[in-house]
């Protein structure tokens, strides 16, 4: 099984907004520099993890600096990449298992 993933370094989440996430065909790790999530983008990285779900796509947040609390609750946080793609590599085989 091939993973194949996009990698966003340095994006703020306005950086992150502008993005053409529609066309998104692979895995999305998004590295944040925030250290703040509004409740406006709080809901927005909320809606965006929720669509590319429904393409069977994981969404993970690398972040030294944010913490679970800070960001919904469904949307994955990997402190390193190595993490971020251990983690989309096991939600691949929940999906491919029907879990």
């Amino acid at each position: 099984m091939s993973m194949s993933y996009k990698l966003l370094e340095n994006y703020s989440i306005g950086k992150l907004r502008e993005y053409d996430i529609a066309h998104i065909e692979e895995h999305l790790i998004v590295s944040l520099t925030d250290i703040v999530i509004s409740n406006d983008d709080f809901q927005w990285i909320e809606n965006l993890n929720s669509d590319l779900a429904k393409k069977s796509l994981s969404f993970v947040i690398l972040s030294e600096n944010l913490s679970y609390e800070m960001l919904p609750e469904k949307v994955n946080l990997c402190p390193t990449i190595e993490e971020a793609i251990d983690l989309i590599e096991f939600e691949e085989i929940q999906r491919d298992l029907g879990l």
